[in-house]
């Protein structure tokens, strides 16, 4: 019998890591027997999908057995009129979360040994995608205090630099580059760099000098923003981002995509979640308050955390190993994030919920600090 390994498999995909999850719900279930989990360990809004776009969901599965038809091109065009700032659909990319979307980005960009500079703690897949298609990444360590050193980065920026990867607001920290800060950063690069601004979590975002892509796109600058439906709109599980960008680079990535790339389903929900401002505001308001809350409870248990501009705390300089922590928590039926994935052996990352899960979180947290520190 053959074997996978006599095959002719790209090579650049024999040695790429593995993405690093987070723990689910049933594997927590199945592992300790716990019935009754939260989890927040993925950054998901526990606030809930819009009813609208329950309801899309629901009236679009009867015609399940047609391929889409117009509804990316609609949701392109209802984006655009959303962001405002004069882009059309033709600034506008939609793909399968926007991991895909950075995944188009990758495998138009990322070519001939080319060079992509990542500084940690960084999302997973930007060292994935990149080794995915033969670049190669320049991973530069972590700050003292965790948030990007600009000049740094600017640093090591050579003629073979092709994308930067930047997460605005940093996932896991929370912290943010401010709209000077980034707007210098963006001005020093060379005409050759392409900046990758990913704002997975920027609806969340409250501080007055947050800088948001979108003028930076209207002014025709080498900057691609990735956003999506998974956290704010809270179809995590439905899969639906998009790209902003300059007409010409939209065009090259649009080259990356098959037909019919996104269903009808999730199409139709993002385009309903879309229209449901007054759902969006409950949920800003969620998390607004719920971060509040946290902020006193950690502050009352001595936790050190740092402050945050996205819907999750990230923990540090913690009283006692994370393993041990997150282990016994799963005991108490809470599912929260280590960040040794992104480089953090000694924090944890804990999405921010509605009231009654974050009280439940916290009664848990304090009994499990309490018998930690009986140990």
């Amino acid at each position: 019998m053959p074997h996978a390994h006599d095959l002719p498999i790209n090579p650049h995909l024999l040695n790429l890591p593995r993405y690093i999850r987070g723990k689910s719900i049933q594997e927590v279930r199945d592992a300790l027997g716990v019935s009754e989990i939260i989890k927040l360990g993925s950054n998901e809004n526990l606030f809930g999908p819009s009813p609208k776009a329950l309801q899309a969901l629901r009236d679009a599965a009867a015609e399940a057995h047609y391929y889409p038809g117009v509804e990316a091109h609609d949701l392109r065009e209802q984006l655009a009129a959303h962001l405002g700032h004069d882009l059309t659909a033709n600034n506008i990319i939609v793909g399968n979360g926007s991991a895909d979307v950075l995944r188009a980005v990758a495998q138009t960009f990322v070519f001939d040994r080319v060079e992509n500079i990542i500084q940690m703690p960084a999302f997973q897949m930007y060292e994935i995608l990149t080794d995915m298609y033969g670049g190669r990444s320049v991973v530069l360590k972590q700050t003292h205090n965790y948030a990007y050193d600009l000049d740094e980065i600017c640093a090591h920026v050579t003629p073979r630099t092709r994308l930067l990867f930047f997460n605005n607001p940093n996932n896991p920290t929370g912290l943010y580059v401010n709209h000077a800060a980034l707007t210098g950063f963006l001005d020093r690069l060379p005409p050759h760099v392409i900046v990758v601004l990913d704002e997975a979590y920027a609806d969340f975002a409250e501080a007055d000098d947050f800088p948001g892509a979108l003028e930076y796109v209207r002014e025709g600058r080498n900057v691609i923003a990735t956003r999506t439906f998974s956290k704010l709109y809270g179809l995590a599980g439905v899969r639906v981002g998009y790209g902003i960008a300059r007409h010409d680079i939209i065009d090259a990535l649009l080259r990356t995509q098959t037909a019919f790339h996104v269903g009808t389903l999730p199409l139709l929900a993002a385009s309903a979640a879309l229209t449901d401002h007054e759902h969006v505001q409950r949920a800003l308001q969620v998390n607004h308050d719920g971060k509040a809350y946290l902020y006193h409870e950690f502050d009352a248990l001595g936790l050190e955390y740092l402050p945050t501009e996205a819907n999750f705390i990230m923990l540090v300089n913690l009283p006692f190993p994370v393993t041990r922590i997150e282990h016994a928590m799963h005991k108490h039926g809470v599912i929260i994030r280590p960040c040794d994935p992104f480089g953090l052996p000694d924090a944890l990352r804990i999405t921010i919920a509605p009231p009654e899960i974050n009280q439940r979180m916290i009664r848990a947290l304090r009994q499990v600090l309490a018998e930690l520190e009986k140990e």
